[in-house]
């Protein structure tokens, strides 16, 4: 189940469909925009289901930000990384084991804002597809191919085999963002937080990207460090 937060991610997913049943907080719905949500929901042929808060939070234990009105629905994107292969996309971003909502929740949007077609991410030992991730990637993750699977190492092995190109972000180690030519198809792997890149997944790599920095910070957050990264690709391939 795909739970929702947020009126733009909400009406996103209401305009492309993947939202089943809208759920409303009864005491806000002669606000003005969350009677305009319902109305699109209703214009879609979509069930509004109307709450008590309390019972809201029981039921769905949504995020802090809660604006009083959830989507719920199913992921009619998610792909195993058979079907995500076929579908032929020029640029994927792979998540190496990320641990923060929001930075895995503005990657998603970075990536569809700048021309990726699906992210891979680990079933494990990753964030998943909570209502906050859901909240921060304002409705990329209804945009995107998701595919979630259990091995990244396999799952490179596999992309390289359909002819992939594998680039990994580096904060230190790697060649300089403005000297490089990113070949086509590529995937691009980006790292955990505190960790980075982990070794194995370092050794699959065609080769590593660090972006060249004026200031005395050491590194830049993970999420801005990909949007940055997705942009240079993005225009590079124009």
């Amino acid at each position: 189940m795909k739970i929702l937060s947020g009126k733009h991610p909400i009406k996103v997913g209401l305009e492309n469909q993947t939202i089943d049943r809208l759920i409303v907080d009864r005491t806000l719905t002669e606000n003005r925009e969350v009677a305009a949500v319902m109305r699109l929901a209703k214009s879609k042929g979509i069930k509004v289901q109307e709450m008590g808060f309390r019972d809201i939070v029981n039921a769905y234990n949504p995020p802090q930000s809660f604006q009083g009105v959830l989507g719920i629905g199913r992921h009619q994107n998610q792909l195993d990384l058979g079907g995500l292969i076929d579908k032929k996309h020029e640029l994927i971003v792979m998540l190496d084991h990320m641990e923060d909502p929001y930075n895995f929740g503005a990657i998603l949007r970075s990536a569809e804002s700048f021309g990726a077609g699906g992210i891979v991410y680990p079933k494990d030992r990753n964030v998943q597809l909570t209502p906050g991730v859901l909240k921060v990637a304002s409705g990329a993750a209804d945009l995107l191919d998701l595919c979630k699977v259990t091995n990244l190492a396999q799952a490179i092995d596999q992309l390289k085999a359909a002819d992939y190109w594998i680039y990994g972000a580096d904060a230190h180690y790697g060649q300089p963002l403005d000297r490089i030519t990113v070949h086509k198809p590529a995937v691009l792997v980006i790292g955990n937080e505190a960790k980075g890149l982990s070794p194995l997944i370092k050794k699959k790599l065609d080769d590593s990207l660090v972006i060249p920095t004026t200031g005395q910070t050491e590194s830049l957050n993970v999420s801005v460090a990909t949007g940055v990264l997705l942009f240079h690709i993005s225009q590079s391939w124009k």
